[in-house]
């Protein structure tokens, strides 16, 4: 779904790199401070798959314990359940959208559950 063409492996394979993880790679260096300036914020993050930074994103936009209300068939529920929810420590609050989108209406009429909801999640590009 997501193959590099030709002229991307090229690109790849010609970037100077260093190790991301002592923060030494200028390509990555590079990207977080274009990236960060552009959205006028303090600093960015790389992460190199949509799952992570999903995962991210609800890491520190919740706490272990918390919900998340999402249409029952979104990504995160069938792309990266285990992660968010046993990993995380994350469970998920059901309701049936649009194909993705969920209605203002649906938030507020939201059954309650046990765990406190932490997090609304709303996709535009459904599965």
């Amino acid at each position: 779904m997501t193959r590099p063409t030709a002229a991307m492996r090229r690109a790849m394979a010609d970037a100077e790199v260093g190790d991301d993880v002592f923060e030494d790679d200028p390509t990555v260096r590079r990207l977080e401070e274009e990236t960060a300036a552009i959205l006028g914020k303090e600093a960015a993050l790389f992460v190199p798959s949509g799952c992570m930074g999903n995962e991210t994103a609800v890491a520190v936009s919740t706490r272990r314990g918390d919900a998340i209300l999402l249409d029952r068939d979104s990504h995160l529920v069938y792309h990266e359940s285990a992660a968010i929810t046993e990993l995380l420590g994350r469970s998920y609050r059901f309701v049936s959208g649009d194909r993705g989108p969920i209605a203002t209406d649906q938030v507020t009429r939201a059954p309650a559950g046990p765990e406190p909801l932490g997090l609304v999640s709303v996709e535009q590009t459904h599965n």
